[in-house]
């Protein structure tokens, strides 16, 4: 199931924006869906990431593995100390166990993205349907749902 076809799928009350970045989870997959765009501030993402942080502890509640969709293909190159920081906050948030896919448009932006995410399993991908898939992958199947 592609991107678009889960749109309806999201939890009423969970869609947040905060600036250059938005958060949504999906319910039916668990996903937690990130979007970055454009240039960002230190503030931004400190916003972002007391957002994020509270999509990320609503999966944990549940029970469920962290699953990540962080689409940053409408971001720019960031400062440095932009990467750093955003390092530091999703240290925070992300931990051992999670799994998040990072979908970009540049190998610069995956080299900075290498960068900021360590204690999670991640990869990095072009397309967000193939991000999709691979965090899908190795799920275990719900009872009375086909694997």
């Amino acid at each position: 199931m592609g991107v678009a076809e889960i749109v309806g799928s999201f939890m009423v009350g969970e869609g947040q924006d905060s600036g250059p970045f938005s958060v949504r989870r999906d319910i039916a997959t668990g996903i937690v869906h990130v979007t970055g765009n454009g240039f960002w501030t230190m503030a931004d993402i400190d916003r972002h990431f007391e957002k994020l942080g509270n999509s990320v502890r609503s999966a944990r509640t549940a029970g469920a593995r962290v699953m990540a969709l962080v689409d940053l293909r409408g971001a720019v190159a960031q400062s440095p100390e932009l990467v750093s920081h955003l390092a530091d906050r999703a240290g925070a948030v992300y931990t051992e166990g999670d799994r998040i896919a990072i979908v970009v448009h540049s190998n610069l932006a995956k080299m900075q993205m290498r960068r900021v995410v360590k204690s999670a399993e991640f990869e990095m991908f072009l397309m967000p349907d193939a991000a999709e898939a691979w965090l899908m992958q190795d799920r275990p199947a719900e009872a009375g749902r086909p694997g």
